[in-house]
């Protein structure tokens, strides 16, 4: 009992390491306890959004973040303005690097897109950046949602992960950006950090493994 006990442990640490962990899933979840700050007012989580050129509605699920709540800009022909929300956390770092995945959406009117961007970043125990990347200027055809993805590769002396979602109004006064199904999952720890972190020291740890599966068996 013991001994599949201990199996069951170590079964249980490799699946945690090889697999992808999910670490955030919005925007159903949403609330005051999401982790999202959001400090402009446009943004909220929506189960469906009005604009120019129709409904928008969500990707899956019943909502999705809308940075079109509220106008941006009191004139159309105002130069363009960014707003944006993030989130923070400490997950799965060590050894590991992220994904960030998701789905977007935003309105052309006029020939001009309104735009999204989406960036995550790695920081130290001393809040200095230590690594980032940017999905670039996010855009879509109007009313179809389009998928993004940004990687990073695992980071020494990493500390917590940020997550940035922008969204830029370049025509009328509110900022058409919408995001769907917005997830940050750990990638899987290299085959030979793998064995060092679960003890097993290459084959002869996977021997003792197979022996003890067959004695399982038996």
């Amino acid at each position: 009992m013991k001994n599949a006990l201990k199996f069951y442990h170590v079964f249980v640490a490799f699946a945690a390491l090889v697999g992808i962990v999910p670490l955030r899933v919005n925007a159903d979840l949403f609330d005051h306890d999401s982790g999202w700050v959001i400090n402009d007012p446009q943004i909220a989580a929506v189960a469906s959004q009005k604009q120019t050129t129709g409904f928008v509605y969500p990707q899956e699920g019943t909502s999705f973040f809308s940075f079109a709540v509220l106008p941006i800009r009191s004139s159309a022909g105002d130069p363009p303005v960014t707003i944006g929300m993030y989130q923070t956390g400490a997950f799965h770092l060590d050894g590991h690097g992220l994904r960030l995945t998701g789905w977007v959406q935003t309105e052309n009117r006029n020939g001009l897109w309104d735009t999204g961007e989406a960036v995550l970043s790695i920081y130290d125990a001393d809040d200095a950046l230590l690594a980032w990347a940017s999905s670039g200027v996010l855009t879509s055809e109007n009313l179809e949602w389009q998928a993004f993805a940004v990687e990073l590769d695992a980071i020494y002396g990493a500390a917590y992960w940020r997550v940035d979602l922008y969204g830029t109004v370049f025509d009328g006064y509110y900022v058409n950006t919408f995001y769907d199904d917005v997830q940050l999952v750990a990638l899987p720890v290299p085959g030979a950090a793998l064995l060092g972190l679960l003890g097993l020291g290459g084959s002869g740890g996977l021997l003792r493994w197979r022996r003890r599966m067959t004695a399982m068996a038996a």
